[in-house]
């Protein structure tokens, strides 16, 4: 170090000038040419003396700013290593928070699996009931006739059942504002929720103990709902029984009647049987009903055993119409009376819809009175409509009924009328007199009834 010094010194003689390491000038000796002399040792002893010094305490500063640096080096990597300590954790909060909120939706998917459940046993319950009431109403249908004390209960269950089927609904209700009420909740602020879950999900166990509940006691009614069943299908047996008796005393009367009502016709109506093709287009909308339908059928069969039926006498023909219209059988399917009686009794009612009747009169010109299956050409062509009221298409059954009458059927309609005057029943017959009126399906039984049909019938023959 010192032997670098001496060679600084030497190099910078020639400016006669040397700085210290604070930026002061200290003259060795003078510059000047003129005056210039060796040297002092003396003063470039101290010279050195001092370089020393300012080496020494540079050195000194030097590895004061070093361990500074390694300080501030330790203290960023402590620091680093704080920060990456920091992000571990805040990893670890966030995993730990996706943890716990896919537990909570655990928890809430399954109490809304709870509660589907519920709604679905509910449902369940619920139909069955709906199914029970539907089963209660045919039954009274049934034991009407004969017994109307269980009106009053039937009153009590349908009240009931009504007050079960509204708690239920108010609880599903409840259930599902819960349920919405949660779901914002959830959207809002995921913290809250889970401060709030257990609140919630008391909630939410109050409202499934609701339903059970609920559901237990829609149980309850409808085992009850059940004895009632067996006690009214124990009392319609026992109904049944007397009615098979009755029916059977009143058929007997039937054929009494029907016997005495052919021997006056034979004694007072009219003598000429002049061999007509008869159709009887009959409803069988679901507002008929099985029991009327078959009020229907025995008015067809009077009318049959006052008539000669055969290849040269009278021919019948029957078809059938509601949302569509169907053949029983043609004109020359049957050439005896007793063929052709037991041949209607074995109709069967389909209670396949509404009531439209041009659909029927449309079959009736198209597959009846054709010139086919029995169809005669020098016999008159009659056709009887047999409906429980106005048809639902008046305008297109009017111009299916002009149409048939144009080729020269007489149509005669035996409907339910107040007054007579029915406009809809006017415009299908040829004319007023061609309408045979009733208030009632019980007024078909009346012997008195069919004679005058068969009296209407007789006079197409004059036309002949």
């Amino acid at each position: 170090m010192a032997s670098f010094l001496l060679v600084f010194l030497a190099s910078l003689a020639q400016y006669g000038v040397v700085c210290d390491f604070h930026g002061n000038k200290r003259f060795i000796f003078n510059p000047s040419p003129a005056t210039q002399t060796s040297p002092d040792p003396a003063f470039m002893a101290v010279e050195l003396q001092y370089l020393r010094e300012e080496v020494h305490r540079l050195s000194d500063t030097n590895i004061h700013l070093s361990v500074q640096n390694s300080m501030l080096t330790s203290q960023v990597q402590s620091q680093n290593a704080q920060i990456q300590t920091l992000k571990t954790n805040l990893t670890n909060l966030e995993n730990l928070r996706i943890h716990e909120n896919g537990v909570f939706v655990d928890k809430i998917n399954k109490m809304d699996a709870m509660v589907n459940d519920s709604k679905a046993l509910v449902a369940g319950l619920t139909r069955n009931v709906s199914s029970c009431l539907l089963n209660n109403n045919q039954l009274e249908e049934a034991l009407i006739r004969t017994n109307n004390k269980t009106s009053l209960l039937e009153k009590k269950l349908n009240d009931s059942l009504v007050t079960q089927n509204m708690a239920v609904q108010t609880a599903v209700e409840q259930c599902r504002q819960n349920e919405s009420a949660l779901t914002q909740h959830l959207q809002v602020n995921i913290s809250s929720l889970q401060l709030n879950c257990s609140h919630q999900l008391l909630l939410l166990t109050d409202n499934v103990y609701q339903l059970q509940t609920e559901t237990n006691s829609l149980m309850a009614n409808w085992t009850s709902c059940v004895n009632l069943n067996y006690q009214l299908q124990s009392t319609i047996n026992a109904s049944q029984n007397r009615n098979q008796v009755l029916d059977q005393k009143l058929h007997d009367l039937r054929i009494e009647r029907d016997n005495l009502s052919l021997a006056l016709l034979q004694c007072h109506g009219p003598k000429r049987d002049c061999g007509l093709d008869l159709v009887f287009l009959v409803d069988e909308s679901g507002s008929v009903g099985q029991d009327n339908f078959d009020i229907l059928k025995d008015f067809m069969n009077r009318i049959i055993q006052h008539l000669n039926i055969g290849p040269r006498d009278n021919q019948v023909g029957i078809a059938t119409y509601a949302s569509t219209a169907q053949r029983e059988f043609e004109l020359d399917s049957y050439s005896t009376k007793t063929s052709l009686i037991h041949a209607v009794r074995n109709i069967s009612y389909n209670h396949s819809g509404l009531s439209f009747v041009s659909r029927g009169l449309r079959l009736v010109a198209n597959h009846f009175f054709n010139g086919t299956h029995g169809d005669r050409t020098n016999h008159p062509n009659v056709l009887i409509i047999l409906t429980d009221g106005d048809p639902l298409d008046p305008s297109r059954a009017k111009l299916e009924a002009s149409s048939l009458e144009s080729r020269g059927v007489e149509i005669f309609v035996v409907g339910i009328s107040r007054d007579g005057t029915n406009r809809n029943l006017i415009d299908l017959a040829t004319d007023s007199s061609h309408i045979l009126p009733f208030l009632d399906f019980g007024d078909l039984d009346g012997p008195a009834f069919a004679q005058e049909s068969i009296h209407k019938l007789m006079a197409a023959c004059q036309t002949v």
